[in-house]
């Protein structure tokens, strides 16, 4: 029974990790996949517990950091080697502001941009850096 409830557990933590990705739940997925082989060993469900609760804080106090470092660093490299491309000007959104807000053409998909200088429509500008998801763009 032990060993039904903690594989039952990981799939449910498994699942939940695609459809809230928090990079959470995939730890309590691996703590209770490991505990799987304790229940098998010791069916002590005291244990199988403890084990548990203190795979799971080991698991999200000491690993979780790490892939987090990990994952980010593939979004920064993304935006530091972006830098410098040029971009076509197809849209003027907002020119009221002091951001002005266009629709550019970038690698074929149509992103928001923001920048002081004021744009042409079918001008070329330059990406300066990246805000969230707008481009940050200069003559």
């Amino acid at each position: 029974m032990g060993t039904m409830f903690w594989l039952s557990l990981t799939f449910i933590f498994a699942i939940s990790e695609i459809f809230i990705p928090s990079l959470i739940t995939i730890w309590f997925a691996l703590a209770a996949f490991l505990t799987i082989a304790i229940a098998f060993f010791f069916k002590n469900l005291n244990f199988e517990i403890l084990f548990f609760f203190f795979m799971s804080v080991f698991f999200i106090l000491f690993t979780r950091p790490y892939a987090k470092k990990f994952l980010s660093k593939n979004k920064e490299d993304f935006d530091s080697s972006m830098i410098g491309y040029k971009v076509e000007i197809i849209n003027l959104i907002n020119k009221d502001n002091p951001d002005k807000i266009y629709e550019v053409r970038f690698k074929g998909a149509i992103w928001t941009a923001l920048s002081n200088d004021l744009f042409s429509i079918g001008e070329n500008a330059t990406i300066t850096e990246f805000k969230g998801n707008k481009i940050i763009i200069k003559k």
